[in-house]
């Protein structure tokens, strides 16, 4: 019994110790061509995240910086394209401002409901404090 343990041992070795410079020679695996479904297990919403298809750049090897920055602003270019559309159906004013010498936005809504109004201020260890001008909100401290 302990030499056939033994004997499948040695031939279970010998054939991992030579098929792995035989497989490190190839320079490319190839796996058949599969579709692979959307998971059930997840939202509708994020199905239809997932069944979209895949990006227009998403087979793109940038080989240099140079092709990196440009592939980086037509993507960039792509998301700006968006927010004005974004900012009209969130309802919000975006204020480019510079904080510590860092560029930074200040979204600001439309409207705050009376009875959500806070003033916040933060602090440089990024703490927020509260204050209540004319109303206390529940479950805030004061």
């Amino acid at each position: 019994m302990k030499t056939t343990h033994l004997a499948v041992l040695i031939v279970a070795g010998a054939a991992a110790l030579t098929s792995g410079p035989i497989l490190a020679d190839q320079a490319v695996r190839h796996v058949p061509e599969r579709d692979i479904p959307v998971p059930a297990t997840v939202s509708p919403a994020t199905q239809a995240v997932i069944a979209r298809p895949l990006s227009p750049f998403w087979n793109e090897h940038p080989k240099s910086a140079e092709e990196w920055k440009v592939v980086i602003a037509r993507v960039a270019d792509g998301v700006v394209a968006t927010l004005p559309d974004l900012r009209q159906r969130l309802r919000v004013k975006v204020e480019p401002t510079v904080i510590g010498g860092v560029q930074a936005y200040v979204v600001t809504p439309e409207t705050i409901p009376r009875r959500t109004a806070i003033d916040y201020s933060f602090t440089s260890t990024g703490a927020a404090m509260y204050s209540f001008p004319e109303r206390r909100v529940p479950g805030r401290p004061s």
